[in-house]
């Protein structure tokens, strides 16, 4: 499976694509995140991507607030010198109503060579 979701990313890089943000789902939070891990090191290595490329919200077991998602935006708003860089918002079912709403733009409209991965380890309800 990772390897058809990897070549299924390289496919959209490499046609300069944009990209909708791609959800991984699984009950298994450290399986999920090993999985992303590798698909990040892999596109990073194979495409030769500087790992400051990489902007993460990590899961605190708390909800996302509005001024993380920002923070996160306010990356996206620079242009990487690079093809690509990577957003990982994880479990994103802690955000808030207000916290999604001001991600909707950026979920929307991503700009080419901005990768979205978004992981949730529970099912929504």
């Amino acid at each position: 499976m990772n390897n058809e979701i990897l070549h299924k990313i390289k496919e959209k890089i490499d046609s300069r694509w944009s990209f909708q943000p791609i959800l991984f789902l699984s009950e298994e939070s450290e399986l999920l995140h090993q999985t992303i891990e590798n698909i990040i090191h892999e596109l990073f290595t194979h495409y030769n991507v500087d790992k400051n490329c990489f902007y993460q919200l990590a899961d605190n077991w708390e909800k996302i607030k509005i001024t993380q998602i920002r923070e996160l935006i306010s990356k996206w708003n620079m242009r990487s010198q690079f093809q690509f860089q990577i957003f990982l918002i994880e479990n994103i079912s802690r955000a808030t109503l207000e916290s999604a709403n001001s991600a909707l733009k950026f979920f929307e409209e991503p700009w080419e060579g901005n990768i979205i991965f978004l992981t949730n380890t529970q099912e929504w309800g």
